[in-house]
Order: C-alpha cells, then structure tokens, then sequence
C-alpha cells in the first residue's frame, strides 16, 4: 500500500492507483497536492516547497530568492504567506516558482557540503560563499558592466534609461567589491575566530565586537543592492 497525504490525513491507497488521481478539485491548494501526488510532481520536497512560509524557503533554500527576485515576488513583505496562498487562482504559475526552487535547491546540494546551511560549521560556509557566490559574482559584473556600457552606447540615444542602467550598474559593481573584501578579510575570518572560541569555551566578548561594526555595515549594503536591483529591474522591463 501507498501511504499519501490528503485533506483528512494519512490515507492508505493501492500504488496501482499513484499517478492515476482525479485531478478535479476546488482549490489551488488542491491542485497542486493532486498534482504532486499524480507524479506530474512526485516529490514530497516539492509539496512541501508549495506550502511553506516565504521565509522558510529561504532558510531552507538560500538561493530560492533569485527565484522570487525573477517573478517579482515580495518576501520581505510576505514573509509568513506560503506559495500556495500567494498564488491562490493560478496553479500553473505555482508549478513553475516551486519547480525552479526545487532545481536551485538541488543545485546546492550538489556543490554544498552536507544537506545545507544550517548543517555547515562557519568557516565551511564562509568558504562555500567565497567559493561559489564571490567567485561567480566577480566573475560576471565585470562582463555586465562592459555589456551595459556597450549597449548604452549604442541605444542610448533611442532608449534613454540605459544610461541610468548603465549608472546602477557602475555603482552595483562598486560596492560589490568593497562588500565582498570586507567579507572575506574582516567578517568572515571574525566570525570563524568566535565560533572556535564558543568551541573551546574561551570569552567571546572582544571578538563579538570585532564582527558587529563590519555586520551593520554589511546588512546596510544589503539594502543598498535590494534597492538597486528593484531599480534596475523597473528600467530594464523586468530585465527583459
């Protein structure tokens, strides 16, 4: 017997009948489970992408925010809605946020030690974000920059908010520099010297201090970068 979840509970069905379920029900929530459970979706991870909190997903799946970036979903905001609630009336829409944060999801999981974030020591996820988000970021925004100026160059006089592009972009690739140094030299390297002083029981109370100066400065910048992008997405259409 196949043990499903359904709206009254645990329910004991032949798996003869798994990807054979009636797909007519009253709501997306519904829908959605029905779908799952027809094997269009089969995977337990995916239902439950669909009916956790927007701040779950992201604590669970760090990298599921240059998902709902894309389909201009505000969890800041909506930060105890679940999808599901979210897009109540539009299941198609639905299926492809959860299934593009399942794909992220294991995209991580093959390049992250252990079965995520909150499984890492600090210095393994200091290096994991050096490794394969600094790299990648310093890799890519000098090539933005270059194609920004380029296509300002050549458009701008027919498409005049690619010059501000262009401005966003200069100011992004800037302060990315300056936010990725102060990461890898100075918070990073702190935050590793505590965790080994909590470690072996040794007083943490100077090395707090050393980390929570270039902290604030940090999580100000991740304002900044919001702000940006929110921006550059408006001039550029929703990047397109």
């Amino acid at each position: 017997m196949l043990y499903l979840p359904c709206r009254e509970g645990l329910a004991a069905r032949p798996s003869t009948d798994f990807y054979h379920l009636p797909y007519c029900v009253a709501s997306v929530s519904g829908i959605c489970d029905s779908l799952f459970f027809a094997g269009l979706y089969p995977s337990l991870p995916k239902l439950m992408i669909a009916h956790s909190t927007l701040t779950g997903i992201i604590d669970q799946y760090p990298g599921a925010t240059g998902v709902l970036d894309r389909y201009e979903i505000d969890y800041s905001g909506n930060g105890n809605c679940t999808l599901s609630e979210l897009f109540e009336g539009n299941a198609m829409r639905l299926f492809e946020v959860v299934r593009e944060i399942y794909t992220v999801s294991e995209q991580v999981e093959k390049t992250m030690p252990g079965s995520g974030p909150s499984d890492l020591t600090i210095g393994d996820l200091c290096n994991y974000i050096i490794e394969e988000h600094h790299s990648y970021v310093k890799s890519v925004l000098p090539a933005m920059l270059v194609h920004g100026y380029q296509v300002a160059q050549a458009f701008g006089s027919i498409y005049a908010e690619l010059d501000q592009i262009k401005k966003h972009l200069t100011m992004i690739r800037a302060e990315f520099n300056q936010h990725m140094m102060m990461e890898e030299e100075v918070l990073f390297p702190g935050a590793i010297l505590l965790e080994q002083a909590v470690l072996h029981n040794i007083e943490t109370g100077t090395k707090i201090k050393k980390i929570i100066d270039p902290l604030k400065v940090i999580m100000k910048e991740h304002s900044h970068a919001e702000k940006w992008f929110a921006e550059l997405r408006k001039l550029s259409n929703g990047y397109t």
